[in-house]
């Protein structure tokens, strides 16, 4: 099975880390029902890993269509074309639509759409993985109130 997905772009401001996702997408419906994350960062060659947790919300209208205009226009001519995580039947339905996007983009720089956004993790617990050859392995645990 094929999926569409859009490309990834991750920014963070203090203890809150920003992504951006189709509302109709996976992600975006389990956030609905369950408004915790987590994001792992992991370095092999470091043997280190980040991992960050806590809640996250929805920025609303305005943020997601803020976000939405500053991706590249492929990435938005990708969420445009909807059905994010969905199947694809035949590849030739997505070149289509995409094509179809990349004219209205290039028509209209400014476009957007309420499908698209703007979510932010509020960073409640981070822990630290330190890697050890023999498995003896460090974990530093931090916590935000």
């Amino acid at each position: 099975m094929v999926r569409t997905s859009v490309g990834r772009r991750l920014f963070s401001v203090d203890d809150t880390f920003y992504f951006g996702s189709g509302f109709e997408s996976r992600k975006s419906q389990q956030l609905k029902h369950n408004p915790k994350a987590a994001l792992t960062f992991y370095w092999p060659i470091l043997g280190r890993q980040i991992r960050l947790r806590g809640t996250v919300e929805d920025m609303g209208d305005e943020a997601g269509a803020a976000d939405f205009r500053q991706r590249s226009a492929e990435d938005r001519a990708v969420a445009l074309t909807g059905n994010q995580s969905q199947e694809l039947v035949r590849e030739e339905e997505l070149e289509y639509s995409l094509a179809e996007q990349r004219e209205r983009i290039s028509r209209n720089q400014d476009i957007t759409t309420l499908n698209w956004r703007l979510y932010a993790l509020n960073v409640k617990e981070a822990e630290i993985w330190q890697g050890d050859t023999h498995r003896k392995h460090t974990r530093i645990q931090y916590y935000w109130s």
